[in-house]
């Protein structure tokens, strides 16, 4: 995390760039995210699969880590780019992912650190 609890723009590049289902999940969340910036969208991990083509497992991997395969720590809801949520669906537990604001923010963040990789530092 970096300053003020926020997370590091180094180590979500890093964790974004080392994982082809966590990046594509984040894109896919900012993506909607976006739309409604002060109420992003909430969906289901099987509502991303299903748009990603990937498997609901590896959704959740990127989304909450599993402890194995994907680090907790380097998860979007643990590096607080993704926010979990449970709610009711006919009587049964849901949970829902959408992006942070801080995941918002992050998008601009990324674009500048990646353009600044391989340049000679000051």
């Amino acid at each position: 995390m970096g300053d003020k609890g926020e997370p590091d723009v180094g180590h979500v590049y890093r964790s974004l760039k080392n994982s082809k289902a966590r990046n594509g999940v984040f894109g896919y969340l900012y993506n909607i995210g976006s739309i409604t910036p002060q109420e992003p969208q909430k969906v289901s991990a099987k509502q991303i699969s299903e748009k990603l083509g990937s498997s609901e497992r590896a959704v959740l991997g990127a989304l909450q880590g599993d402890g194995k395969r994907y680090k907790i720590e380097d998860s979007l809801v643990g590096m607080g780019l993704a926010a979990e949520y449970e709610e009711n669906a006919l009587g049964y537990p849901l949970k829902l992912f959408s992006i942070t604001r801080a995941g918002l923010e992050m998008k601009g963040e990324l674009e500048v650190f990646a353009r600044n990789q391989g340049q000679p530092s000051e």
